[in-house]
């Protein structure tokens, strides 16, 4: 089912709070998160396929045992694929009987909780338990997770270097056309401005090429096509972004 991870490049730390499923309850197998690699210098941090940062999980499983001690309660559950230790503190004015709901063995349980270790074993924290009453519930978290491991999980978080550069090589220049006219139009206190006069500034008519250039095309552009091009290009982008109000 799970394999270890290979090692690859992983998201700088910087970035893991941009990443929604470092904030969220990862659906995943007893085995897959028995098999995850701690992330080196940061305790706690786990490495999903080498992709994605995650510290919490949630799973769906039979109560195995349950070991009741005087500050918290833990239930092995078992989901099919492994049995992990799932520890529910109990606050300081809580009793074993009273203030949360009691479970049985036998039950099936739903478990959120934060990835830790104890004595070198990995169990769950729990955030949240609760007994599931339909039995189909295991089921369907089993092809739920099998689908996000296909889908969601399985997509690299930031995308490849590769990918970034494909996606945003234009969106960079035309990024630095819009302050490029703003500043030329403030610096020169100008109230309005025709074509000819931008392509007079030596820097915006490069960045405007290069936008250009960048953008894909199925043919070889002719000189006036290419200048009809950058003149359409220019246009469009001073009627959509440049707005003088707003600097």
């Amino acid at each position: 089912m799970a394999a270890r991870e290979e090692p690859c490049h992983f998201p700088p730390v910087r970035l893991w709070g941009l990443d929604a499923l470092f904030w969220s309850h990862m659906k995943l197998f007893v085995k897959q998160i028995q098999y995850l690699q701690e992330v080196p210098d940061h305790k706690g941090v786990y490495s999903y396929a080498n992709k994605h940062p995650v510290t919490r999980v949630e799973i769906v499983g039979y109560i195995v045992s349950i070991d009741v001690k005087e500050k918290l309660t833990t239930y092995g559950v078992d989901d099919g694929s492994g049995m992990i230790p799932c520890c529910r503190w109990r606050q300081s004015d809580e009793s074993v009987d009273n203030g949360q709901e009691q479970l049985n063995l036998g039950q099936l349980v739903t478990v959120q909780g934060k990835i830790s270790v104890f004595r070198e074993q990995r169990q769950l924290t729990v955030d949240l338990i609760y007994a599931e009453s339909d039995p189909n519930t295991e089921t369907l978290l089993w092809l739920e997770t099998v689908n996000l491991g296909k889908t969601v999980y399985r997509k690299t978080f930031p995308p490849s270097l590769k990918e970034s550069q494909a996606d945003k090589e234009g969106l960079t220049k035309e990024a630095q056309l819009k302050p490029a006219i703003l500043q030329h139009i403030h610096e020169n206190k100008m109230v309005a401005f025709q074509f000819r006069t931008l392509c007079l500034e030596p820097d915006i008519i490069q960045i405007a090429t290069d936008a250009v250039r960048e953008r894909p095309t199925e043919q070889v552009l002719s000189r006036s096509q290419f200048l009809a091009t950058l003149k359409q290009f220019l246009f469009q982008l001073i009627n959509s972004k440049v707005n003088l109000k707003k600097v």
